[in-house]
């Protein structure tokens, strides 16, 4: 019967510590990419708003505008721009701009509802969402960073 058991592996010198490190396998002390940390994802969250402009923002018959065209959506652009701004200084306080895009949205929402002139798109919906988690993973990430300067009653 032929032998099935697997030689070892004798590749050396090309970063492979193990047969358990291939390619598709990298060393654990490989690092990743990019962390996914709440800032990254406030900041993934600021770009899916500011995308969303691009998205229909009312429509009323055959006449259909998208958040660039409207002025809220070139104030909430502002605001969303800052804030990103804000975040890669590591302002902390930049939460605010992503509560002000909320708020503007949202009260394009409750505008174009309300009016009855045109139906609301999808944009402004989007905007909102995105803008709000944005808001929430960086309140998170202020509060987690005070809790964790402030010594525990543990060590008193």
């Amino acid at each position: 019967a032929p032998d099935t058991r697997k030689a070892p592996d004798t590749r050396k010198g090309r970063g492979y510590s193990s047969r358990l490190c291939t390619p598709y396998n990298p060393s654990p002390q490989a690092k990743p990419i990019v962390r996914l940390t709440r800032l990254n994802l406030a900041r993934l969250c600021l770009v899916i708003a500011v995308v969303s402009l691009l998205l229909p923002w009312e429509s009323g018959g055959a006449k259909t505008s998208t958040g660039f065209a409207v002025d809220d959506g070139k104030v909430i652009f502002l605001a969303l721009l800052i804030t990103l701004v804000l975040i890669q200084v590591k302002f902390r306080p930049a939460w605010t701009g992503a509560g002000f895009a909320v708020a503007v949205s949202g009260r394009a929402i409750l505008n174009l509802s309300d009016t009855g002139a045109g139906d609301v798109g999808i944009g402004p919906v989007i905007v909102a969402l995105a803008a709000l988690a944005a808001a929430v993973l960086m309140l998170w990430d202020l509060f987690a960073a005070v809790s964790a300067a402030t010594p525990s009653s543990d060590e008193h």
